[in-house]
C-alpha cells in the first residue's frame, strides 16, 4: 500500500544500493585476506572462505527476489490472521466506529427517567470514539515508520551480508538480521492486535440482544456494547504501541540468536581488530619475502576469533 506514495523513495534506495556494492566487494576482499592469513594454505582451508564469498555474492545479486519474498511471507501470515489486512489494515477500527450505538437511540423520546442512562452512554461513547481516534492516529505513523526503516535496512543488507566474511564482524551481521526480522514482523503484530480487538468487539456486541438485561437494568443493554468498544479501543492502542517493542524483544533480545557487537565501543574495537589483523598479514608477508620466500606457515597464526561463525 505504501509503495504507491513513495515510489521515488524506493527507486532512489535501490539505485543507492547498487552504487554501494563496491563497499560490499571491498569487505569480501578484506575477509578473504583475513581468512587466508590464518590458514596454512591447504586446499580445504581455502575452499571454505571462497565458497562463503561466492554465496554472499549470490545473495547480494538476488536481493531483488528473496527480500520481497521474505516480506510477502510475513504479510501472508498477517493476512491469514486478520482477513483483508493488506488492503484494509485499519478496517477493525472502522468497524468498531460504525457499529457504536447512537446516543440517544433513534426513535426514542425524551424522558427524565433515562437521564442517567443517557449520561452513562454519552461518556462511554465519547471514550470509545477518543480511543479509536487515538489508535488511528498512532497506526498511520507506525506504518510509515516501518516502511522507511524497511528500505533503510534493504540498503544496508548487502554490507551486512559481506560482514559475514570478516570474523570479528559476524556478530554485528547477526544482530543486523535480527533487527531486520523484527522490523518485517511488525505487520504480524498489528494483525494480531486487530484480530483481538475485533474479537472483543464482536463478543460484546453479539451478547446484546433485544431483551438483554444486566442486574435487572434495561439501560445496560447498550452499555454492554459500548464497554466492548471501550475494551477494543484500549486493545488497539496498547497493541499498536507494544508491537514494535515486542518484536524487538522477540527477535533481537532472545537467547536463540546471539550478536556480540552491539555498542559503539564494541564496533570500534572490532574495526581496530580488523586493522591489526591486516597489519599482521602484511608483516608476515614481508618477513617471508625477506627470508627468501619461506613459507608463511612457519609463523604462528593469530588466535581464533570468539565470534559465532555462519
Amino acid at each position: 500500500m505504501m509503495h504507491y506514495f513513495f515510489q521515488n523513495f524506493e527507486l532512489r534506495v535501490q539505485e543507492l544500493a547498487v552504487a554501494l556494492q563496491c563497499v560490499v566487494f571491498a569487505l569480501l576482499v578484506i575477509g578473504l585476506i583475513i581468512h587466508l592469513s590464518r590458514q596454512h594454505y591447504h586446499m580445504a582451508s581455502i575452499v571454505r572462505p571462497v565458497g562463503r564469498a561466492l554465496t554472499i555474492v549470490g545473495l547480494v545479486a538476488s536481493m531483488g527476489w528473496w527480500f520481497p519474498k521474505a516480506e510477502n511471507t510475513l504479510l501472508a501470515v498477517a493476512e491469514f490472521i486478520d482477513a483483508d489486512y493488506i488492503k484494509k489494515p485499519m478496517q477493525t477500527a472502522n468497524i468498531i466506529r460504525e457499529g457504536l450505538t447512537p446516543n440517544p437511540a433513534e426513535g426514542s423520546k425524551l424522558s427524565l427517567r433515562r437521564i442517567g442512562q443517557a449520561l452513562f452512554n454519552a461518556f462511554i461513547d465519547a471514550g470509545v470514539w477518543i480511543l479509536i481516534f487515538i489508535s488511528t492516529i498512532l497506526t498511520i505513523p507506525m506504518y510509515i515508520m516501518q516502511y522507511i526503516i524497511k528500505w533503510v535496512l534493504y540498503l544496508l543488507t548487502p554490507m551486512a551480508l559481506a560482514c559475514f566474511m570478516i570474523p570479528t564482524l559476524q556478530g554485528l551481521a547477526v544482530r543486523f538480521f535480527q533487527q531486520l526480522m523484527a522490523i518485517l514482523s511488525w505487520p504480524v503484530g498489528f494483525a494480531i492486535t486487530n484480530f483481538v480487538a475485533g474479537s472483543l468487539w464482536r463478543e460484546f456486541h453479539n451478547t446484546v440482544g433485544p431483551e438483554a438485561t444486566l442486574y435487572g437494568m434495561a439501560f445496560m443493554q447498550n452499555a454492554i456494547s459500548n464497554v466492548g468498544g471501550l475494551l477494543a479501543g484500549l486493545t488497539l492502542i496498547i497493541g499498536t504501541i507494544c508491537t514494535p517493542v515486542f518484536c524487538q524483544k522477540l527477535f533481537a533480545s532472545g537467547q536463540v540468536f546471539t550478536g556480540t557487537a552491539g555498542s559503539p565501543a564494541t564496533i570500534a574495537r572490532t574495526v581496530m581488530g580488523v586493522h591489526s589483523q591486516m597489519g599482521a598479514f602484511a608483516a608476515r608477508a614481508a618477513a617471508a619475502k625477506a627470508t627468501g620466500g619461506a613459507s608463511l606457515a612457519a609463523l604462528p597464526p593469530p588466535p581464533p576469533s570468539a565470534t559465532p561463525s555462519i
